[in-house]
């Protein structure tokens, strides 16, 4: 203790040292500390890829384990913009509702998660919380002039969360 005392208090060292050793030896405790690398609610648990292109939605897997925190990574292969859409629903990827070239979302099932149109070669994300069930991915766009949208030339695919019970 007088060791310390004598250290601390000794007129002859300055106080920026002993502060400068102090911060040393607080930054050198700090890096030895045990990480935790567990997941937390903020980082999902599943990535799923998904490649847009003229004309279909190529998820990198068709299923998901289980329900929860997952990212979508939507990337543009295409030439002209897309979207994805994540609807939730019972109905086939195939027989959705569709009015004037375009899927009716809300009378379709419900939607989970929307990454609006976006330009080819470029890739957004987007972060969902999934419950075990059936989804479809598709694209909604309609182009001007078209009878057409993207849905109905084949952009959609589908997507299965977890155990799925059969009716």
């Amino acid at each position: 203790m007088n060791f310390l005392r004598r250290f601390l208090i000794s007129p002859s060292l300055p106080p920026v040292p002993i502060a400068a050793a102090l911060f040393c030896f607080a930054l050198a405790w700090a890096g030895c500390r045990r990480q935790d690398n567990t997941t937390s609610a903020s980082s999902p648990a599943e990535k799923v890829s998904v490649a847009l292109k003229e004309w279909s939605v190529m998820p990198d897997r068709a299923t998901l384990a289980a329900g929860g925190r997952v990212l979508f990574k939507a990337k543009n292969t295409g030439t002209v913009a897309h979207e994805l859409v994540i609807l939730k629903t019972d109905r086939p990827a195939n027989a959705l509702t569709v009015k004037e070239g375009m899927v009716r979302e809300e009378a379709a099932g419900k939607v989970v998660g929307e990454v609006e149109e976006f330009a080819p070669g470029l890739e957004k994300e987007m972060t969902l919380d999934l419950s075990a069930g059936a989804y479809v991915l598709f694209c909604n766009v309609l182009e001007g002039g078209q009878a057409e949208g993207h849905y109905q030339k084949g952009m959609r695919a589908a997507f299965m969360v977890g155990p799925v019970s059969k009716r």
